[in-house]
């Protein structure tokens, strides 16, 4: 399992190990900032098309179920590594048949599936979703993709951070997920030894 940091966006900084950026509107990264992998999280395409225009380290993160998201995307990502996010929010699809639905964008438009990073969609913590999160990362390892998980997002509200932390990146390891996103909440809580930080 491979760890990638998430942090907001600064201009000062120089970005030299793997890490997942947020970017509000008309931010943009500069290239002497990419000194390595860097997810690029930002809800508006033009900045985000600027971004990938700067570096092959560029990750797309991410596209959903928003095939003009995908259309205004799809020329860059022959050459850029693009988090999947299957999920409906019509509710209509479910994650697996929102990921087959996807992933005919992507076949169709000639970008290979090992670009492609798929994530398992994870909410805040209920524990019964992890046999739901096994059957998710099942599927995408059948079809020979790679997955990510959010630590953050299982831990969000919790009573106990620091238990539904570990309880998370356990469980990630488990079942093999690729990519997992931390926020500093997990140095807080001294976690940072329960996952490889190598990438």
């Amino acid at each position: 399992m491979k760890r990638i940091d998430w942090a907001r966006y600064s201009a000062n900084r120089v970005y030299d190990h793997p890490i997942s950026v947020g970017l509000r509107q008309k931010e943009c990264l500069r290239p002497a900032q990419i000194q390595s992998e860097v997810w690029v999280e930002t809800y508006d395409i033009d900045v985000l098309l600027t971004c990938l225009q700067m570096s092959d380290q560029v990750v797309l993160n991410s596209i959903w179920l928003d095939k003009d998201r995908f259309m205004a995307c799809k020329h860059h990502l022959h050459r850029h590594r693009t988090v999947v996010v299957p999920y409906d929010r019509t509710a209509e699809m479910d994650w697996a048949a929102c990921l087959h639905h996807m992933l005919g964008w992507f076949d169709e438009a000639g970008i290979p599936r090992e670009n492609l990073i798929i994530d398992l969609c994870i909410r805040p913590a209920a524990t019964e979703q992890f046999e739901v999160i096994r059957e998710r990362a099942a599927l995408a390892k059948a079809l020979s993709l790679e997955t990510m998980a959010a630590a953050d997002n299982y831990a969000h509200g919790t009573v106990s951070r620091k238990a539904a932390f570990q309880d998370a990146i356990r469980f990630f390891k488990s079942i093999d997920v690729d990519y997992v996103i931390v926020s500093r909440m997990l140095e807080k809580y001294g976690l940072g030894h329960e996952i490889d930080d190598s990438i």
